[in-house]
């Protein structure tokens, strides 16, 4: 195991440890806001925050114009899916599953020798559905602690939505890898 795969797992063990630690906490807080009528405007700054924070490490790396074009793509998904989505903290779900599944993606890209770099062939559509895989699984095990508290419950919808945050993010930085591929480790726009 690399450094790198060795420090993406712990990010993501830790992240998810953050998910389930706070199933019963985190219901204060959201109600809290909620009755000051904070919760919109607390999730959309939280979803400016995270959408800054990734123009800036995508800009970091030079990406060519097939990776932009998809990247664009999927800020239009997640855009769709943040107005379909009706309830503030549903939207929620769309980052704490979506950063779950990029960094278990990236933690496999690294264990099979793709991460960091342009490889030299395109990364296997296995490594998605592995990552989709745990996403889903941690999705589900996220609901069944839920069945378990009194103040949360079970909800089969959110099991899928936390598949789709996690299918979306994956999808589209495998997609971006295999842009990133074709336009041979372009630096700039050509």
């Amino acid at each position: 195991m690399t450094r790198g795969e060795k420090r993406l797992w712990i990010l993501a063990a830790l992240w998810l440890l953050l998910i389930y630690s706070t199933l019963y906490l985190v219901r204060g807080p959201i109600e809290y806001l909620r009755d000051r009528n904070l919760l919109r405007a607390t999730v959309a700054l939280v979803f400016a925050a995270a959408a800054g924070w990734i123009f800036l490490a995508v800009r970091r790396r030079r990406p060519g114009w097939r990776e932009w074009t998809l990247l664009v793509a999927a800020a239009g998904l997640y855009l769709v899916g943040l107005w379909w989505l009706e309830q503030p903290e549903e939207r929620l779900h769309l980052l704490e599953y979506g950063l779950l599944a990029g960094l278990v993606y990236s933690a496999l890209l690294e264990r099979r020798g793709f991460g960091g770099r342009v490889p030299a062939q395109r990364a296997p559509f296995s490594i998605v559905v592995a990552a989709a895989g745990f996403t889903l699984l941690a999705g589900w095990i996220d609901e069944g602690i839920q069945h378990l508290l009194p103040n949360r419950h079970y909800d089969l919808r959110d099991v899928v939505l936390n598949l789709a945050a996690g299918l979306l993010t994956v999808g589209a930085m495998h997609l971006a890898t295999a842009a990133r591929h074709r336009d041979g480790g372009a630096s700039h726009f050509r």
